[in-house]
């Protein structure tokens, strides 16, 4: 066997060891970013960070109907009168005006308004 041969072998047996085994410094590193993870997710579910909070944008002119849906969190609710709020309907995803609702044509409208059906329909 030569030396280039046997220089070889080793390095093969060296980088499949090297590509199977973990060295010594993985495990207390793997520990700690499970702990850290368990604390991220401990404050998300605590501080009440949600993605959902505020993604739609409602403008409405009753504001009975405005206390009503200002408690879901989904909804940024603005209570304005019906002609400045039909004027700026493009800025909302949903416009309630005189208890008829109207959607923006856009996909976070559609979504807003199916949201709001789901919920508050019937």
């Amino acid at each position: 066997m030569s030396l280039a041969s046997s220089i070889r072998t080793i390095a093969v047996w060296e980088m499949n060891r090297s590509m199977t085994t973990m060295g010594r410094g993985v495990l207390p590193l793997a520990a700690g970013l499970l702990v850290l993870l368990v604390l991220v997710t401990a404050f998300a579910a605590e501080s009440g960070i949600h993605m959902q909070d505020g993604i739609y944008r409602i403008g409405i002119d009753d504001p009975d109907v405005a206390r009503i849906v200002d408690a879901d969190t989904r909804f940024t609710v603005e209570t304005v009168s019906g002609p400045a709020l039909w004027n700026n309907r493009f800025a909302y995803d949903i416009v309630v005006i005189r208890g008829e609702v109207y959607a923006a044509d856009t996909g976070k409208g559609r979504a807003a308004l199916t949201a709001l059906k789901r919920d508050y329909e019937g």
